[in-house]
């Protein structure tokens, strides 16, 4: 029995780990847990690009559909012993202002005056100032009723400009010192609209949407 125990007690090992073996297994776990943290950080990132992108995309098509509304709306507005007054008061790359027949709300058919401009930190906003009767025409005096709303988020600077002008052949009408004359204004048929929201996180978080609307109600 004294033998065996003998030979039992020489077959054991006290010895633990080597410091080589633990730095080998220190080192394969920083390497799992590096690439780990990297596919954690490229899928996060990936995550928050995809939403920015989804929440710009919805944002500006919803300003754009807006805004098409009320220039395909557009409508020349009867002046009391002069010709109608063109409905395009203002045309500029970055500020357009126009006459529309859509109905906001009011059971009297009345037309409002609708300026899109942008503001200082360059998001699209939309200012509606309703319509005064004056004897059978409408006016729009200084100090009427308004309401203002934001289209969009910020726009990217420089580039391409927020409107352009097309008369009835699709050319463009050139703006002549920043803006187009009152007959260039008459001669409107369709405002190209350029909606280019510059991204929060990235370049790929940006949204550019473009469209070419139609006056149906004007005849040119």
């Amino acid at each position: 029995m004294n033998r065996l125990r003998a030979r039992l007690a020489a077959q054991r090992s006290d010895a633990g780990v080597t410091i080589a073996e633990l730095l080998v297994t220190i080192m394969i776990f920083g390497i799992v847990l590096a690439v780990s943290t990297s596919t954690f950080v490229s899928l996060a990132r990936a995550t928050s690009s995809a939403r920015s992108l989804d929440s710009g995309t919805r944002e500006t098509s919803n300003g754009m559909n807006a805004l098409a509304q009320i220039v395909r709306s557009a409508g020349d507005v009867p002046v009391a012993g002069s010709s109608d007054a063109p409905a395009f008061r203002e045309a500029r790359a970055d500020r357009l202002q126009l006459t529309t027949f859509v109905n906001f709300g009011d059971t009297q058919a009345k037309p409002a005056l609708v300026t899109y401009s942008l503001d200082a930190s360059r998001r699209l906003r939309e200012e509606r100032t309703a319509a005064q009767s004056s004897g059978s025409f409408w006016v729009f005096p200084a100090g009427a009723s308004s309401s203002s709303r934001l289209l969009t988020a910020s726009l990217a600077s420089g580039g391409t400009p927020v409107f352009r002008y097309l008369d009835s052949d699709g050319d463009e009408l050139p703006l002549n010192a920043g803006a187009l004359t009152e007959a260039q204004r008459k001669q409107v048929s369709f405002v190209q609209v350029t909606l280019a929201v510059a991204g929060t996180g990235s370049s790929t978080s940006s949204v550019t949407l473009t469209n070419t609307i139609g006056t149906p109600n004007l005849v040119r």
